[in-house]
């Protein structure tokens, strides 16, 4: 498994390759060559998972789904913003393709606490993971939550 975090804007694209009338081509060529490695990753590794990221590189496409069946659509973890995100996600994308995690509280962006249980129901509607510190104690309540929460998925 690897994240594939393309966490860059891309600003004042241009080539001192191409001429003037041909810059409109420069983030065109860009995708093409992410794709072309990609292609080579996948071609390479094809037991290997990459998960995509939404981040500033633009890497979330329809066309990437072909190399990265996966794809982190938000670093925002809050349950409660994740149903917006999500939803709307879903509206272009397959839920198979959408990251979503149980995460920890408080969340690290909102602050918000998030019952466990929505924070479970919430990342089932994507391809559901864990992003919990488990050598933090947790409740007795939430040891069950979670043996239970296991059940639903096996």
């Amino acid at each position: 498994y690897v994240k594939w975090d393309c966490n860059r804007h891309l600003t004042e694209v241009y080539s001192r390759q191409l001429s003037p009338a041909k810059q409109g081509e420069v983030f065109h060529r860009y995708v093409l060559g992410v794709y072309e490695v990609f292609r080579m990753l996948r071609a390479r590794f094809p037991h290997v998972i990459i998960e995509n990221c939404a981040g500033g590189g633009g890497r979330f496409d329809v066309a990437m789904l072909k190399y990265s069946p996966q794809i982190w659509c938000s670093d925002n973890t809050d349950a409660l913003s994740r149903i917006r995100i999500q939803y709307g996600t879903s509206l272009a994308y397959p839920i198979s393709a959408i990251g979503s995690h149980v995460s920890t509280v408080p969340n690290h962006q909102t602050f918000r606490h998030t019952p466990l249980k929505t924070r479970f129901v919430v990342a089932l509607c994507g391809t559901f993971g864990y992003e919990l510190d488990l050598t933090k104690e947790i409740s007795a309540v939430e040891k069950e939550q979670l043996k239970a929460m296991n059940r639903l998925r096996t």
